[in-house]
């Protein structure tokens, strides 16, 4: 999955990659220059896996 964010600071596009592993969502920013992909870091997200890992279990319900 791939996210889209804005930061006002800065006026640039921060995209992230959110990545599941080990029933943890990673979350890793990136931004993207003339067709190349620049990964920043990667970090274990809890709000994202509360959110989405909740919501996929919700769904089985």
């Amino acid at each position: 999955m791939t996210l889209e964010f804005e930061w006002d600071e800065a006026k640039d596009k921060i995209l992230i990659y959110l990545v599941k592993f080990k029933n943890y969502i990673y979350v890793i920013p990136y931004v993207k220059n003339n067709n190349k992909s620049f990964l920043k870091t990667i970090f274990a997200s809890r709000k994202f896996t509360k959110k989405l890992l909740k919501e996929k279990n919700d769904q089985k319900h």
